[in-house]
C-alpha cells in the first residue's frame, strides 16, 4: 500500500486498462472518468498524461467496494478558497468507513449565470471555460510549488478531484456508474452541499439522485450547531444526530500539527487577508462527524443520509468569504484606480481569497479591455450584486441549482 492509504493498481496500458490476464483489485478513477468524458463527447480540462507529468496520482476504486465521489456544484463566480476549503475538508475528515476516493466539480452553464445575475447587467460574469480554467490552474499549481513548496509530505496534491461542465454531467456519469458496476468497481456519488443548504428547518436531498448528503462548517457556520456546544441539534423530519467520529484537538499547537498543508496554508491567507474579518471563535475544539436520516416526505422506504463534518476553531473561515466579496473587491479596485492600476496590483488584492488570483486578474482585465475596445462608457464600472433568498423544496430530487452568493 503507497502512502496516504492508496492501493497499488495492477499493470496497465497506455489506456489506462488492465493488462491482458492479469486480475485487479484496484483500478484508477482517471480510467473511468476518461472514459466517459470522451463518450459524451467532451473531456476533462485535465488529462491523464498531464496528471502524470505533474505527478498527481489518481486514487483508486477498490473492486467489491463501495468507492464513493464527491458531487460538488456550483456557479463558482469566481471559485475561491473558501470553496476549497469546504471540498478538502469533506474529502480528508468524513471517515474512513464513507471511502471516499474522489471528488467531481460541476460548474453551471453561462446560460444560468446569466439567468441568475440578469438584474445587474454588468455584473462580472467569468464564461464556463474561464471558471474551469481558475479551477485547474490551482489543481495544476499545488504540484508545481505555488501552495506549500518545501512541505514535502504531499498533502497539498489536488490530484483526487475533477472539474467538468454541469452540463455533461447527466451523460458521464451513467458511463462511469454502469462501467464501474459491471467490471466490479461500484461507485456511489455524494452530494457535498454547502452549509446553506443544510438548516434546522430544512435540508436539501435527492439532488444529482444522490441519497447521501455531506456538509462541513469550515467554511460558513450552521444554524444546527450552537454556540458553546460540541453537538448538533436535530433537523425537523429528521432523526436524531448520531456520531460516527471524532477528533480530539488539545490545544492549538497541536491542531496546526494535525492540518494538512494545504488547509494551514488557507487558514493564514484568510486571516492576514485585509479585505476580510477574521473568523468568530468557534464553540468546540473537537472535530467530529455526524450522521443523521430523514425519510422521503413522498412516501415509500426511500431514506436519505446526512453527514455533518464539523471543524474546529483554528480551521474555521470567515463566513464573508464569497464569490460576491470576491466580486466587490474586484470592483472597489477598478472603481478606485481610475484604470492606472496593473494585473499586479489586483492579483495581489485577490491572493489568499481567489483560486488562481494572476488568472482571473488577467480575465478581468481582459473583460475590462474588450469593454473599451467595444466603444462602451469608460464610466462603466464592474459591481457585484449580493443575491435573493431563494425558497428551497426541502425534498428535492431534480437539480435546480439555486446557489446562493457563497457559492455564486
Amino acid at each position: 500500500m503507497e502512502p496516504n492509504g492508496r492501493r497499488e493498481s495492477a499493470p496497465q496500458n497506455d489506456t489506462g486498462m488492465p493488462m491482458p490476464g492479469i486480475v485487479q483489485n484496484s483500478i484508477p478513477l482517471e480510467t473511468y472518468i476518461q472514459r466517459a468524458t470522451q463518450s459524451a463527447g467532451t473531456a476533462t480540462t485535465t488529462t491523464t498524461n498531464e496528471r502524470v507529468k505533474t505527478g498527481h496520482k489518481s486514487p483508486l476504486l477498490v473492486r467489491n467496494r463501495v468507492n464513493r465521489i464527491l458531487l460538488f456544484n456550483g456557479c463558482f463566480n469566481p471559485p475561491h478558497h473558501g470553496h476549497l476549503a469546504h471540498l478538502t475538508h469533506a474529502f480528508r475528515h468524513c471517515g474512513e468507513d464513507l471511502n471516499v476516493v474522489g471528488a467531481v466539480i460541476l460548474v453551471a452553464p453561462d446560460s444560468y449565470l446569466r439567468w441568475k445575475h440578469k438584474a445587474g447587467t454588468d455584473v462580472l460574469r467569468l464564461s464556463e471555460t474561464q471558471r474551469i480554467q481558475l479551477w485547474n490552474e490551482e489543481l495544476a499549481g499545488s504540484h508545481a510549488g505555488t501552495h506549500n513548496a518545501g512541505d514535502g509530505d504531499g498533502d497539498e496534491d489536488y490530484g483526487w478531484f475533477w472539474v467538468i461542465p454541469e452540463t455533461m454531467w447527466s451523460q458521464i456519469v451513467q458511463v462511469i456508474e454502469q462501467s464501474s458496476r459491471i467490471e466490479g468497481f461500484p461507485v456511489e456519488f455524494v452530494r457535498l452541499a454547502g452549509g446553506d443548504k443544510v438548516s434546522l428547518q430544512a435540508a436539501e436531498h435527492g439532488v444529482w439522485g444522490c441519497r447521501m448528503t455531506l456538509t462541513t462548517d469550515i467554511s460558513r457556520p450552521v444554524d444546527f450547531l450552537p454556540e458553546l456546544s460540541s453537538e448538533p441539534m436535530s433537523l425537523k423530519h429528521h432523526s436524531p444526530w448520531k456520531r460516527v467520529g471524532w477528533d480530539k484537538l488539545e490545544g492549538t499547537q497541536e491542531l496546526e500539527t494535525k492540518l494538512a498543508p494545504v488547509e494551514r496554508e488557507i487558514i493564514q491567507h484568510i486571516s492576514t487577508s485585509s479585505s476580510l474579518p477574521p473568523p468568530k471563535n468557534a464553540s468546540h475544539s473537537k472535530r467530529g462527524v455526524w450522521v443523521c436520516e430523514r425519510e422521503s416526505a413522498r412516501g415509500g422506504d426511500r431514506r436519505y443520509t446526512l453527514h455533518f463534518v464539523t471543524s474546529t476553531p483554528a480551521e474555521r473561515l470567515s463566513p464573508d468569504l464569497s464569490s460576491t466579496n470576491v466580486r466587490q473587491i474586484i470592483a472597489d479596485f477598478y472603481n478606485s484606480s481610475n484604470g492606472t492600476s496593473s494585473i499586479q496590483e489586483l492579483e495581489t488584492r485577490l491572493r489568499g481569497v481567489a483560486l488562481s488570483p494572476g488568472l482571473l486578474a488577467r480575465f478581468v482585465a481582459e473583460e475590462k479591455e474588450a469593454e473599451e475596445t467595444e466603444g462602451q462608457p469608460p464610466s462603466k464600472r464592474i459591481r457585484s450584486s449580493y443575491d435573493e433568498d431563494i425558497d428551497v423544496d426541502e425534498d428535492m430530487n431534480d437539480y435546480d441549482d439555486i446557489d446562493e452568493d457563497w457559492y455564486s
